[in-house]
């Protein structure tokens, strides 16, 4: 029996990473887990029944900041697997600092990664083994500068890992304590990140459009999910026909998204797992569209609003339209083998 590291840097990421902790556990391996020390992160971890060890503290808005505190974040996961294990036969990170703490230690390390747009520099230099899903070419990942050798396609997307094993059917959908009616349409808003390297300021005005549509309206019922407490005041700033509901912790992600009916998010994971789940997904993002979201786009499983006239046009009703996107649930098992083969390796 080998032990394995599962490190987790925010929420999107406890979704896809939990359960390939869980298969490498189900083939008799040993799983640390940690995460940054952010409470939606460690609440989520919780709600797919994981217990993380928190390490590293938030890392402040500038570049300077981000960058020592990665560096600082890296060398306390390299004293934490020190002093307790010692090196692990892989690391499984999506984070700057897990993929650092994984090349100090010499051990192979994998990234789940489905975006091509995010800076690429570290884990092109620590080595690290990027595991992505087949519908996103690896051509995009070569042209900004990664070797070939280290890409590996799994079939479907990121979301065939978050709900592996999933009976959907089974899955209670959120309920809100709504004001009045409960016959509007519940439109779930997950703003655009405004720290991210990836922030476009233009996916803020998009936001802003359609918030005030929603506001404006008497039949749609807004359910606020904020990346951070200072994001309230694009409610505060407007005159609400329906009051929206705050979700001031994360709900289980299925329920949340199979209780509503239509999800409008700055792009990004939320929006790929309410594709997957055959719920209405619009992007508000406004920069070079990923190419998984261009190939979500051109299968009708996404819509991307681009003006108000694209905002005139979306339908704000839930659909009776089957999913239209395929599941693989062989993607875990994939996930898992390509782990320990390259655990194997030593690669």
């Amino acid at each position: 029996m080998a032990w394995f590291w599962v490190d987790v840097d925010n929420p999107p990421q406890a979704q896809y990473l939990s359960p390939i902790a869980t298969g490498l556990r189900n083939r008799g391996h040993s799983v640390l887990i940690t995460a940054r020390n952010h409470q939606p992160t460690l609440d989520v971890l919780a709600n797919r029944g994981e217990t993380a060890t928190p390490v590293g503290d938030p890392f402040g808005e500038t570049t300077a900041a981000k960058v020592a505190g990665t560096l600082k974040r890296a060398a306390n996961l390299h004293r934490l697997a020190k002093r307790t294990l010692g090196r692990p036969a892989a690391v499984v990170s999506t984070s700057r600092s897990g993929v650092l703490a994984a090349r100090t230690l010499r051990a192979p390390c994998f990234t789940v990664l489905d975006y091509e747009g995010v800076e690429l520099g570290i884990f092109r230099r620590s080595g690290t083994t990027i595991l992505h899903p087949a519908v996103v070419p690896a051509s995009v990942f070569v042209e900004r500068g990664f070797p070939t050798e280290r890409l590996v396609a799994f079939p479907g997307l990121k979301e065939d890992l978050s709900f592996s094993g999933l009976d959907i059917g089974s899955v209670q959908p959120a309920k809100f304590s709504f004001t009045g009616s409960n016959s509007r349409s519940i439109v779930l808003v997950r703003p655009p990140s405004e720290t991210s390297h990836y922030r476009v300021d233009d996916s803020m005005r998009m936001l802003d459009l359609v918030i005030d549509r929603l506001a404006g309206s008497d039949e749609l019922q807004v359910v606020f999910a904020p990346r951070e407490p200072e994001q309230l005041r694009i409610l505060e700033s407007r005159d609400w026909r329906v009051p929206p509901v705050v979700l001031s912790k994360p709900l289980p992600l299925v329920e949340l998204l199979t209780g509503v009916d239509c999800v409008v998010t700055g792009g990004g994971t939320m929006l790929r797992e309410a594709a997957w789940l055959g719920v209405q997904g619009v992007t508000l993002f406004q920069g070079e569209m990923p190419a998984v979201d261009t190939w979500l786009e051109s299968e009708g499983a996404i819509r991307r609003v681009g003006g108000a006239k694209d905002i005139d046009e979306i339908q704000w009703h839930r659909t009776s339209r089957s999913n239209v996107i395929a599941h693989h649930p062989e993607a875990l098992d994939r996930v898992v083998e390509i782990v320990l083969e390259g655990a194997s390796k030593g690669r």
